[in-house]
């Protein structure tokens, strides 16, 4: 039954990415393998591989453009492919990854099943109160984020030993160049379906590594920070704010002790940090005085209305208790009927809680933007 679930979830991402970013990838291979074929005579399949060898930076070099223009107009449409086509390609890419994710779950939830050990999913991950210091849990974490890359090395054997016909260790060395995109070009597809097959392989492989590298130099960070024993440097913590304030009386909230922690294993810079708390007050701040000072205000629907009013999203003449009743409290609720206690708002504090713990929390599996390169 997961298995069936994780096959329709598959096939329904790829259809709305067919209508949609595929369409992006489709033009870009499509006009690609006309100018090539104009500039150079090749083939369209010969020109859509060497697109991909391209888009992906693999760059075998058995297929070059060999005249001026040719050269020319790979100099601009490489760049191209290596940001929209790229991006194109990325939401497929990361779908087919994640349904062979899920797979590896499943069997790995069965197999625990029929060895008697209670299966720990990645929100039982989460629970603050579980024991993640033991080295069972790190290691599983390790294993699992090496999981998907090795999967599809293996596969990339199997494609060298039945497509190209190499023997073991020439698939795994062909496999391994290909997915680190080292690409030397001495061992590379010849025949029109092993480059078809090559132009799937290659998009998958290259961001499988480098999901895989990226979840452990995540896992590497998490531990890095659980492994260390605060309490040994909460006078250092709390002695760097009291300076910067110049404040014997200082004290670190939680969202603070947050900030300072992701900043010193740098997670995030003091840049970045401005920049958050630039545009929270710019958001909280309507111009009018007020008693409460910036760093203490809260984004609540108050703000939000004359936000959307400014912006001209309010009808004409709506009073802030009408648009509360009629449009912000039935979407909130949802038809979940009136809420039974006020909301404090949404502080900075919030967002930099909601900062750490989609750090704590979030993958390279989850997150929206997936690079190829």
């Amino acid at each position: 039954m997961g298995m069936c679930s994780a096959l329709l979830s598959l096939l329904s991402g790829l259809w709305q990415w067919a209508s949609t970013q595929g369409l992006i990838a489709a033009a870009y291979f499509a006009f690609g393998a006309f100018v090539y074929d104009t500039l150079e005579g090749w083939e369209p399949l010969d020109s859509c591989y060497f697109l991909m060898v391209t888009v992906t930076t693999v760059g075998y070099g058995d297929f070059v453009p060999v005249t001026r223009y040719g050269r020319l107009f790979t100099c601009v449409y490489a760049l191209v492919g290596m940001t929209v086509a790229a991006s194109a390609l990325s939401p497929i890419v990361q779908l087919m990854l994640s349904a062979i994710k899920k797979i590896e779950v499943i069997i790995e939830e069965r197999a625990e099943k029929l060895a008697g050990v209670e299966h720990v999913g990645e929100d039982d991950e989460l629970d603050l109160d579980q024991s993640e210091h033991s080295s069972h849990n790190w290691t599983r974490r390790y294993l699992l984020a090496i999981a998907v890359p090795i999967f599809i090395l293996i596969l990339g054997v199997v494609i060298g030993d039945t497509l190209l016909e190499l023997d073991h260790v020439d698939s795994m060395y062909w496999a391994f160049v290909t997915m680190t995109t080292i690409g030397y070009g001495d061992l590379v597809p010849d025949n029109a379906f092993a480059k078809v097959v090559a132009m799937f392989y290659l998009p998958l492989g290259v961001a499988a590594l480098a999901q895989a590298l990226a979840d452990v130099q995540r896992i590497t960070t998490r531990k890095s920070i659980q492994d260390t024993d605060q309490q040994q440097i909460c006078d250092k913590l709390l002695l760097q704010e009291a300076l910067r304030n110049r404040d014997p009386y200082e004290t670190l909230t939680e969202a603070e002790f947050l900030v300072t922690v992701l900043k010193a294993h740098d997670i995030v810079d003091e840049a970045t940090l401005v920049t958050i708390r630039s545009e929270f007050r710019e958001l909280v701040s309507d111009g009018a005085k007020s008693s409460v000072p910036i760093e203490d205000r809260v984004l609540d629907a108050p703000t939000v209305f004359r936000a959307l009013k400014a912006q001209e999203r309010v009808a004409q003449g709506m009073h802030y208790d009408e648009w509360f009743k009629r449009q912000w409290v039935p979407e909130v609720m949802g038809g979940a009927g009136a809420p039974t206690r006020p909301r404090s708002g949404f502080s900075f504090s919030d967002a930099m809680l909601q900062l750490g713990s989609s750090f704590h929390c979030a993958s390279p599996r989850k997150e929206a933007t997936h690079v190829l390169i």
